[in-house]
């Protein structure tokens, strides 16, 4: 799992580093420019010959931007600065003294005219209202420019912690950020923004080394992380292990309530993952009327009769893609919801009947919305879920575990920091894909996780089955891709590049 940092608490580390641990303010400033520069001549080396324009502003996110442009020069490249008049932070002041004193133009004209790669090191971290015009303008240049744009720490006019624009924001190429991940280069719609995301350790991890006597009031202002990354290591380490002397009854019996006449596919969907998913053995219940619509259906999969439910048959249930909401199936979800005490995972149609149900449930539960039934069950509109989708998922988690889809899914259980898995890419957003997702969860709840954690897993899961795959995909396909992606668990790397020691 990867730590994500509010930017309070990011602020706090540098404190705790500089007053407690010892290491020096402007030597932190030269680990981050002197790694940003590292990577930036590595993965721009073409971009570069046709120099660079840094743009900095007067604190510690602009001394970074002198720091690149010292080294940058050292290595031969066209460098030249456009800073800001008036008061520098301390530290970016002996930077920007340093580039003075090698003959770089520190206040060049703001033209972006004639070189091949802008560094927006304008605003950092503490950014907290909307962008004065003067910076906007800026902005507005950078993001006129046709070559790769590098932000340093975080696109200028991003808020950290929330993902929000500031009135106008940098659209990145690449994001080199400092320490640790902030909130808002993962939430949405920041990392529209954040293009290539790269993490570099400039010493603030030693913190976690810091040990008992870490008493400062500068340590104990560094607050709990706001996220959680997945990572392969993470959803190995939950995944249930099949027994030597097990058989299919050992590892779980999955009902599946799911389908209609006219939606049976989601109900296929949701089957065949689940069978692909690990679980020993899966029931799809729905109404006869849509029997002859289940063309596809593994012939692993059971069929049985909705009305003919015997709940003590099985140990997990997928409820609700494909149902038609009428009177009957509204009454079988509710009692699911308030009587089973079996875990459930509840999606689509399933989450429409439970807007107006205010009902403790039975058992162990998992949440599936896309932000529109985020809305629904929020009374909220799927926008004010989507411009704060940490609330939104904490607010949906007091009802139970929940996983709020999107961009960067996250799951979340009332009172922990949310998970955001990073798999998966805009190829999910095809008719199906949450059906498939709905029979992952079920599949690992039927074998034994917990709800946060078949979440984690399925979702992490769902997203790795297409990475990789080319060109448009439909539902199908994210089902074959499953056993893909349970095998390559072993083989996943970070989804974040690394830089540093």
């Amino acid at each position: 799992m990867i730590p994500v940092y509010g930017a309070a608490a990011v602020r706090a580390t540098d404190a705790y580093v500089i007053e407690s641990v010892g290491i020096p303010g402007p030597v932190l400033m030269e680990n981050a420019g002197r790694l940003t520069a590292q990577w930036l001549l590595e993965r721009y080396d073409d971009a570069l010959q046709g120099g660079a324009l840094i743009l900095c502003g007067r604190g510690n996110n602009g001394g970074d931007g002198y720091v690149i442009a010292r080294h940058l020069a050292l290595a031969g490249i066209r460098v030249e600065v456009a800073g800001q008049a008036g008061r520098h932070s301390p530290d970016a002041s002996i930077y920007r003294g340093v580039c003075v004193h090698m003959g770089i133009p520190v206040d060049a004209k703001l033209s972006a005219e004639g070189f091949g790669l802008i560094v927006d090191a304008m605003l950092g971290t503490g950014l907290e209202r909307n962008l004065r015009d003067d910076v906007a303008a800026r902005v507005a240049m950078v993001n006129r420019f046709a070559g790769p744009v590098v932000a340093v720490d975080l696109p200028t006019g991003l808020h950290a912690d929330s993902g929000a624009v500031m009135g106008d924001v940098v659209r990145a190429t690449c994001t080199v950020t400092y320490g640790f991940l902030k909130p808002g280069l993962l939430l949405e719609p920041g990392a529209d923004f954040v293009g290539e995301l790269v993490l570099a350790d400039i010493g603030l991890d030693v913190v976690k080394h810091s040990g008992p006597r870490a008493t400062s009031a500068a340590h104990e202002g560094i607050e709990a992380p706001k996220l959680w990354v997945i990572e392969a290591q993470d959803v190995l380490d939950r995944l249930p292990s099949r027994p030597d002397g097990g058989h299919k009854g050992s590892n779980g019996h999955l009902a599946v309530l799911a389908g209609s006449p006219e939606k049976a596919g989601a109900a296929v969907l949701t089957a065949n993952a689940a069978m692909r998913s690990g679980v020993g053995l899966v029931t799809l219940l729905l109404p006869r009327a849509a029997w002859a619509r289940l063309e596809g259906l593994r012939p692993e999969v059971m069929v049985a009769d909705v009305d003919a439910l015997q709940a003590a048959a099985y140990t997990a249930f997928a409820v609700g893609p494909g149902i038609d909401l009428i009177p009957e199936a509204v009454e079988r979800l509710h009692a699911v919801w308030r009587d089973e005490t079996r875990p459930v995972v509840v999606d689509a149609e399933g989450l429409n009947a439970l807007v107006d149900l205010d009902v403790a449930p039975g058992g162990p539960r998992v949440l599936t919305p896309h932000p529109g039934e985020a809305g629904r069950l929020l009374g909220r509109s799927s926008a004010e879920v989507q411009a704060d989708r940490l609330a939104a998922v904490t607010a949906l988690a007091v009802r139970a575990p929940a996983l709020l889809k999107g961009r960067n899914t996250l799951i979340c259980a009332s009172g922990d920091a949310p998970w955001l898995n990073p798999t998966g890419g805009p190829q999910l957003s095809t008719a199906g894909s949450g059906d498939v997702l709905t029979g992952v969860i079920g599949a690992l709840l039927a074998q034994g996780l917990p709800p946060v954690d078949a979440a984690v897993c399925g979702a992490f899961l769902h997203g790795l089955s297409v990475e990789g795959v080319g060109g448009p995909i439909v539902a199908g396909d994210i089902v074959n891709g499953l056993p893909s992606a349970f095998e390559g668990l072993h083989r996943c790397q970070s989804p974040f590049v690394r830089v540093g020691p």
